[in-house]
């Protein structure tokens, strides 16, 4: 077996790792074997396979599980700080709840204001799925501009007619627009032909 510190150091594992649970040494030594004999020597690829494995095992993560990974280090050979991407990946996962990820959202902002486009359709598209559509959810949608919210409206399972209105003459692109406005004939639509969108100013 190779010195522990050995594979942590040719890695670019810090003891964080370890402490956090994220790896432990078995699965360590058996990394460390696969890199000495794999062609592939990007040391940031086996970090981010360590990564992706103890996500793939939880179904939600304690506040303390969260800040001990965001705090994650990098310290390799390779010079790659993957912070950043692992932030983004818990971001997608499925496995934080709402309060969880928006705190996390909020400390990312702070960090990287180029990625408030991306946060807010996360958000918003996140909401549509736990929650369901909300006068104010609907109210982002239209306030964004963003034809992946409104395609997302679109095909959302309680899509009302008012909101297929707007969407017919306002979606963020013609294939939008257009079935937006196939979507308005069909009976279901037809049938609840008195309740129109008005609430939002026609484009």
């Amino acid at each position: 077996m190779e010195p522990l510190a050995q594979i942590l150091r040719e890695l670019g594992y810090t003891p964080q790792w370890l402490n956090a649970g994220v790896v432990d040494e078995e699965f360590l030594q058996q990394q460390y074997r696969e890199y000495l004999i794999s062609d592939d020597k990007a040391q940031e690829h086996y970090r981010s396979a360590a990564f992706w494995r103890y996500l793939k095992a939880k179904h939600w993560l304690t506040d303390s599980e969260l800040d001990d990974l965001v705090a994650l280090q990098d310290h390799g050979p390779d010079g790659c700080d993957l912070t950043d991407g692992r932030i983004l990946t818990l971001l997608e996962s499925p496995i934080l709840s709402d309060i969880q990820h928006e705190k996390l959202s909020q400390r990312y902002l702070e960090r990287e204001p180029g990625y408030f486009e991306s946060h807010r359709r996360r958000c918003i598209g996140r909401r549509l799925h736990t929650i369901g559509i909300s006068e104010e959810t609907v109210e982002e949608i239209v306030e964004s501009g963003d034809a992946i919210l409104h395609r997302a409206l679109l095909d959302h399972p309680d899509v009302e007619r008012r909101h297929l209105v707007w969407l017919s003459l306002n979606g963020g692109n013609k294939a939008i627009r257009n079935r937006a406005s196939q979507m308005l004939t069909s009976k279901p639509f037809r049938i609840a032909a008195g309740d129109d969108f008005c609430d939002v100013e026609e484009a």
